[in-house]
């Protein structure tokens, strides 16, 4: 059974104060046109003296009722004037006693109704319990003074009547108390979603610099009533970002409760709220989290994607770097091969050619032999730049294609290798697919060379879907990917691939040889869709013929 309150109790007073009010007219009118039996002598100005204290104790109580200020004090003016109405009462019935069949009895139906409004339950059967002793009192008195028969089972009746009035009124109050108090939380949980909405405007209106999702931790944690909060955005590869709020709390701490944020069937993220040592989530909270969760779905998802976005943009500047620093390595590395190689020769060409001028006249025979001889170290100069030119660009490549052309590499590096590539030995690509393809698949094969010697390898082209795919597979040691750093050659082949809207991944394993493989959107020569092999390319057929 429920406490009653302050405000309750200063309530039901202001309401008993009226109430009185309109009694005491009603009592004085009832004592002033009483007809049917005389009055007994006195008893009608006894009527109008009640009447009286009735009108005076009401005026007590108001002014009792400016002064109840605590709640111990607004309890004793309670059940001061409960008794006082239950007393008052009775005296009006106990007046008029002299006349047998009066109903005056019935005002008693009253007293457990004010003690319902007062003290509810209890206050019901306590205000019946006075009425009931008071009555039967009454009656036995009545039946003594005035002669008439004292009928029990009458008196038992109308108190009966009195009891279930006390106990209808007494479980309503309950019920309305129960009720009042549910509608208190929700009003509660309306003006603390009004705050959170307020709150979350109010951020994103004054702090239009701080993220979305530092935003949204502040305001869950201000909306639950929380010391801390964290929001976490889900990112791809298994990365994440975290904003907590306070700024300076871990983002390890330890949380009452996290709620995942979905977005059209995705985990983009999750919000979790700590609250202070003692205090628990409370349903109508765990409810404004999920629904905070719902509405910020869409945020996080944009935010989500800003931060993808962000990532494949310092990427982009890092790939750019790296094609710079690629190509002034490549620069330099031509000015040395043609500096220790061809400009060599040419130097030595240049100075014989002088020297011959010189024998022609002095020594004819001699200037001969020389003349043969620079006839021979021109070629070898010619064969040498001729070397140099197909190592930048080999001209097999752009006469008959990327299958050719690396045949001829292997051919020359004398590697154990081959080239399954029937499927598109005809066809012509692009001419930056065909170069970026020819260049992966060439430092793939010389890594090979390098890490895994005398290994078979075998390589593979194929088209599917519009994509042309490779892959390098040789049956060497292997490697473990997550200790060994790419090669700089391969991350730059790879930057070159991307730059196309394509993609190089290196896969490999201690014991089970390595496969470097890749796709590019295959254009043919004049933008058409080349042929697609009947059955699908995967990076496994790679490995299909390799006997390891």
């Amino acid at each position: 059974m429920s406490t009653a309150s302050l405000e309750d109790l200063r309530r039901a007073e202001r309401i008993m104060i009226l109430f009185r009010a309109v009694a005491g007219g009603f009592a004085a009118i009832q004592v002033l046109l009483y007809h049917r039996l005389p009055w007994p002598p006195g008893f009608k100005e006894i009527g109008l003296m009640l009447t009286g204290v009735l009108i005076v104790g009401n005026l007590a109580a108001w002014l009792g009722y400016r002064r109840a200020h605590s709640l111990e004090r607004a309890r004793r003016l309670a059940v001061a004037t409960l008794a006082f109405d239950t007393v008052i009462a009775s005296a009006f019935v106990w007046l008029i006693t002299f006349d047998e069949i009066s109903a005056i009895w019935a005002v008693l139906y009253v007293m457990p109704l004010e003690g319902a409004l007062r003290f509810r339950l209890r206050g019901a059967l306590a205000a019946w319990a006075m009425s009931t002793v008071l009555f039967s009192i009454r009656e036995l008195w009545g039946s003594n003074r005035y002669g008439y028969e004292l009928l029990w089972h009458t008196v038992s009746f109308k108190m009966g009547i009195g009891f279930l009035i006390a106990l209808v009124a007494g479980i309503m109050a309950e019920d309305l108390v129960r009720q009042r108090k549910r509608l208190t939380d929700a009003l509660e949980q309306l003006r603390r979603s009004d705050r959170f909405r307020s709150d979350l405007v109010s951020s994103l209106t004054s702090d239009v610099g701080s993220p979305v999702a530092v935003i949204l931790a502040e305001a869950a944690a201000k909306g639950v009533g929380g010391v801390r909060s964290r929001v976490r955005l889900f990112l791809p590869g298994g990365k994440e970002h975290c904003y907590v709020w306070p700024p300076d709390s871990l983002e390890e701490s330890d949380f009452d409760r996290t709620v995942t944020v979905i977005h059209q069937g995705d985990e983009v993220g999750d919000i979790s709220v700590a609250k202070a040592d003692g205090q628990a989530i409370t349903d109508d909270e765990e409810r404004l989290l999920e629904g905070l969760a719902s509405q910020a779905a869409l945020a996080l998802r944009n935010l989500s994607l800003a931060g993808q976005l962000e990532e494949r943009l310092e990427e982009l500047q890092a790939s750019r770097q790296r094609i710079v620093t690629a190509q002034d390595q490549e620069r330099r590395r031509v000015e040395r091969d043609i500096h220790d190689g061809a400009q060599q020769q040419l130097v030595a060409l240049a100075i014989n050619l002088g020297l011959a001028k010189v024998l022609v006249d002095e020594d004819p025979r001699e200037a001969e032999r020389l003349l043969d001889q620079l006839k021979a170290d021109a070629r070898d100069a010619l064969e040498t730049l001729r070397d140099l030119a197909r190592g930048l660009f080999p001209p097999l490549l752009v006469d008959r294609g990327v299958a050719p052309a690396l045949r001829s590499h292997i051919e020359k590096m004398g590697m154990d290798a081959e080239v399954h590539a029937d499927s598109v030995a005809t066809t012509r690509f692009d001419a930056q697919v065909e170069a970026a393809v020819y260049f992966c698949c060439r430092e793939a094969l010389q890594n090979a060379s390098k890490h895994a010697p005398g290994a078979h390898v075998v390589v593979m082209l194929a088209v599917q879907g519009g994509w042309l795919g490779f892959s390098v597979a040789d049956s060497g040691p292997g490697f473990d990917t997550s200790t060994v750093i790419e090669g700089s050659g391969l991350r730059n082949l790879a930057d070159r691939l991307e730059a196309l809207g394509g993609h190089l991944e290196t896969r490999s394993a201690p014991g089970q040889g390595t496969t470097v493989a890749g796709q590019v959107p295959a254009k043919g020569v004049g933008g058409e869709d080349p042929p697609t092999t009947p059955e699908a390319w995967r990076l496994s057929d790679a490995r299909a013929g390799l006997p390891i």
